[in-house]
């Protein structure tokens, strides 16, 4: 990855592969594929970015970032047919929050 964004710098970088104790120039990995959020989970964007977060696609996930830190995340409910909106910073904390 990094030997992939390393042409994006205005001035040059060398990306450097170390495999068996030997250095090599790294080759740049292909992109990956990109995955859409799920028609489900955008329905919950007009609500995280109405209550102030910045919303973002990432990966085939839906979240809310304040200043860029994670704060709500969307993920399908344990049935899994359902989208349900985690509240917090953290697995752990999005854990708390739904006790």
């Amino acid at each position: 990855m990094l030997a992939r964004r390393a042409p994006l710098f205005n001035f040059d970088i060398t990306v450097w592969c170390v495999s068996n104790g030997q250095v090599t120039r790294a080759v740049a990995a292909q992109p990956l594929v990109q995955v859409n959020v799920p028609d489900s989970h955008e329905r919950l964007a007009l609500m995280i970015e109405t209550s102030g977060a910045d919303v973002v696609r990432e990966h085939g996930l839906l979240t809310g970032e304040v200043m860029g830190l994670e704060v709500c995340r969307v993920l399908n409910d344990d049935a899994g047919d359902e989208a349900r909106l985690e509240i917090g910073v953290g697995a752990h904390d999005r854990e708390t929050f739904q006790l």
